[in-house]
């Protein structure tokens, strides 16, 4: 805000210039003119800084009006981005299988498609860190073009102009990109509606999973069910699905087992549901994982039942946990074959633990041990040596069947041909268009009005 200060008072200081060459008893046509030219520019720019709250509290307004918002923007950019990515990646595996097979037209098809797919993943990224800057930094860059505008004799007010309009209008309209996206397929003919889920999986004492699976069990209007496998990341997990979907539930994969959470059976319109147009909607949940304490690359801690946790230490040689249990509880522990249970200590004294049984997780094998708890609070060490590098599998299928409705060939091909394009450009035209609109509310702010004093 200093610098809000400091631009009022060059404009007072323009208006001051240009109130004496007004009035300077000197008859210079082309000194003269410059008096009105100063005295309206302090004006616009004293109305920029007293009005500066209003007019970003008018931008959210108009942002919030139209069904922007910023955080779904982020999560639909970022799903977007994963998903050019895993394209690319799938092309090009297809690409090399060609190739090794000696089929070379396809692998130079191909090769245009990565190309192409590569171009415009850059401009999204492009597109997603641009609109990151603006996000945290459009405050700064209004101020900073109001400043430059404040600059007497217009040395530098096309420039502030600029400024002021491109962050004022990316501001507005970058949360909008998944509108336009909509909009611009549905003028081509394709459907797209579509919902966008960004779900948190947690422990059920909210600590997020770092790594691991989840599996989804999509419920279709139709009584239809498929199941499908996705990595979580930091705690995260993306996909987007088909508008048939009725329900579903989120399951934690982890060590061969399958640990339920809060969201089953759950109707998708009571996941926190957000709709962005008539055709997009953003989903945002949290599942909590009944019974799971703890689990990090390989090594699973759960409970039944599961009691408080105050307070837990951890590094990757052992777990410290510091549990209340209101009753006798079991101590469930889960490792794959690459990580060895040295000790387990219940109140700073070794205890045994018994094998229960053994699994597979996809390419892993593994045991579970168990040891009992009693009523009260306890401190739990588990001490383990890891003699490996995998620690979860790396052959799980994340693919899963569409929901959508069946299509004729030459329907299919057209609908293709038009997403592929407008998946390409879209960005790019979106920046342009941007652009434009800055580059026009600049021309206005920087000169395009005058204003007659006599």
């Amino acid at each position: 805000m200093d610098l809000l200060v400091l631009a009022y008072d060059l404009s007072l200081l323009t208006f001051v210039l240009g109130a004496m060459i007004y009035g300077i008893p000197i008859p210079i046509r082309g000194l003269k003119r410059w008096g009105p030219r100063l005295i309206a520019d302090s004006i616009m720019v004293s109305i920029l800084v007293s009005f500066f709250t209003v007019i970003k509290g008018f931008a959210d307004y108009i942002l919030s009006l139209l069904g922007g918002d910023w955080s779904t923007f982020i999560a639909f950019m970022y799903l977007d981005v994963t998903t050019r990515i895993s394209a690319i990646l799938t092309v090009s595996s297809i690409s090399m299988y060609f190739k090794m097979l000696g089929i070379a037209p396809l692998t130079r098809v191909l090769g245009m498609i990565v190309s192409k797919l590569t171009w415009s993943t850059y401009m999204a990224l492009i597109l997603f860190f641009y609109a990151l800057f603006i996000k945290y930094s459009h405050t700064t860059l209004m101020i900073l073009g109001i400043l430059f505008m404040a600059i007497p004799f217009r040395i530098a007010r096309n420039v502030g102009a600029f400024l002021y309009s491109l962050a004022l209008v990316s501001y507005v309209m970058l949360p909008l990109y998944p509108m336009f996206m909509s909009t611009t397929f549905r003028l081509g003919g394709i459907s797209t509606s579509t919902i966008f889920i960004e779900g948190i999986i947690t422990t059920y004492t909210g600590t997020s999973l770092d790594s691991g699976y989840i599996v989804l069990q999509l419920h279709g209007k139709d009584n239809s069910t498929k199941r499908l496998t996705l990595p979580v990341y930091s705690g995260k997990f993306y996909i987007d699905l088909k508008p048939d979907i009725r329900s579903i539930d989120v399951r934690a994969w982890l060590c061969g087992h399958e640990f339920y959470t809060n969201v089953s059976s759950t109707p998708i319109n009571e996941l926190n549901c957000r709709n962005l147009s008539s055709s997009i909607m953003v989903c945002r949940f949290k599942a909590y994982t009944q019974g799971l304490l703890y689990y990090d690359s390989g090594l699973t801690l759960h409970l039944y039942p599961h009691c408080s946790l105050i307070s837990m230490n951890t590094s990757p040689q052992y777990v410290v946990a510091f549990l209340n249990c209101s009753e006798r509880t079991k101590l469930f522990i889960s490792l794959v074959s690459s990580i060895d249970l040295q000790s387990v200590f219940i109140d700073n004294k070794s205890v045994v633990v018994e094998k229960e049984y053994c699994w597979y997780w996809e390419d892993l094998q593994g045991c579970t041990y168990t040891t009992n708890i009693d009523e009260g609070i306890h401190s739990v060490a588990i001490v383990i040596e890891r003699n490996g590098e995998v620690f979860e599998p790396t052959s799980v299928s994340t693919s899963v069947e569409s929901f959508s409705e069946s299509r004729n060939i030459v329907e299919a091909l057209i609908t293709i041909s038009c997403s592929i394009y407008l998946y390409i450009v879209g960005a790019l035209l979106y920046l342009i268009m941007i652009v434009s609109i800055a580059n026009g509310l600049a021309r206005f702010l920087g000169g395009g009005i005058r204003f007659r004093i006599v």
